[in-house]
Order: structure tokens, then C-alpha cells, then sequence
């Protein structure tokens, strides 16, 4: 068993007679910024290189498959011929997730807005400018007594109200940027 005396004395030589030290190297890609954290978290030397560059030094490669590729991107790290590029924390890649779904939901309570607006309007009934809840209240108004809108505008009215149970508030997101931000 090799003790930290012993690792210390070994890594010592190695640089003193000049040997590379091992790389794992990785391309871009979907999982990347996991497979790196955790690479890194472990400690071990790893480098993420544009895939585009590899995919240029790979595509030369005669038989292309995955044993191969990964022949070719341990010579690229061994020539040391690769542009190595930043990998995103995963707080960053969280940060992004909340911003994409608060967006998504204000889109969509948006688009169900518009959608009522438009089916009410071809009846001439118009709901003017609203916010808040103003609208809803505005909208309840128009339909009352109509059985027949009733039944098409309600249920985008519970779609509309059960999209803002698990709505995500400015709050929210400038919380978690401050906190991704914030050096520990």
C-alpha cells in the first residue's frame, strides 16, 4: 500500500525527469459538465476540448467507432494538440434550468391569456387591458350566464391558475444567482 510519503516521492521524480502527466481527456457534449465535476471532484487531471476540434482531428481516422475515437482523443491529449474549453459549474447549469422554466411558465400563462382573449373577442366580448387578477375577475364577468363559454373558457382558466402553484418568482431567481455567484 503506498503511503502519502511515498506518492509525494514519486510525483517529485516524475517531474524531475520531465514525464507527462497523465491527462483524461473528454469532448464536449450533453454530459460533460457532469463527467467533469465529478472527475474533478475526485482529483483527477481532467481537460474538456472543443468537440469540433476533435471531430476535424477524428474525422481523418480510417474505421470510425467509439474505441477508436477514444484512441484518437487520448493521442490529441498525449500531442497536447487540443483547445481546451471552460466547463460551466453545476450551479451555473442550475441557474440556467430556473431561468428556462420561469419562462416557459410565463409563456405559457401568456399564451392561455391570448387564448382567451381571442375566443371571448370573436363573440365581442372584450376584456380590455387587465393585470394581475384583473383579468380573470374581468373574463369571469363575460362568461357568467353563458353556459357554452362557460365550458371552453373555465378549463383554461384552471390550467391558467394550476400553472401558478408551482410558478417561479423573480425572487426566486435572483436568489439562486446570488447565491451561484457567491464565493465559498
Amino acid at each position: 500500500m503506498a503511503t502519502k510519503e511515498n506518492k509525494v516521492k514519486t510525483t517529485i521524480t516524475l517531474r524531475e525527469r520531465k514525464v507527462p502527466q497523465p491527462r483524461i481527456g473528454l469532448e464536449t457534449g450533453p454530459t460533460s459538465t457532469w463527467l467533469w465535476t465529478e472527475l474533478k471532484r475526485v482529483g483527477l487531471p481532467v481537460i474538456c476540448i472543443d468537440a469540433r476540434h476533435a471531430k476535424a482531428v477524428l474525422k481523418m481516422q480510417i474505421n470510425k467507432s467509439d474505441r477508436n475515437d477514444a484512441i484518437g482523443i487520448a493521442r490529441i491529449m498525449q500531442t497536447g494538440w487540443f483547445k481546451e474549453v471552460h466547463v460551466k459549474d453545476i450551479d451555473s447549469h442550475s441557474v440556467r434550468a430556473l431561468l428556462a422554466s420561469r419562462a416557459l411558465l410565463v409563456k405559457i400563462k401568456r399564451d392561455l391569456e391570448n387564448l382567451v382573449r381571442g375566443l371571448l373577442k370573436n363573440l365581442g366580448l372584450v376584456i380590455g387591458r387587465a393585470k394581475f387578477n384583473v383579468f380573470a375577475v374581468r373574463a369571469e364577468e363575460l362568461i357568467a350566464g353563458r353556459p357554452e363559454l362557460i365550458g371552453a373558457i373555465r378549463p383554461l382558466f384552471e390550467a391558467r391558475g394550476g400553472e401558478a402553484d408551482f410558478a417561479i418568482s423573480r425572487a426566486d431567481v435572483c436568489g439562486a444567482s446570488d447565491a451561484s455567484s457567491s464565493p465559498d
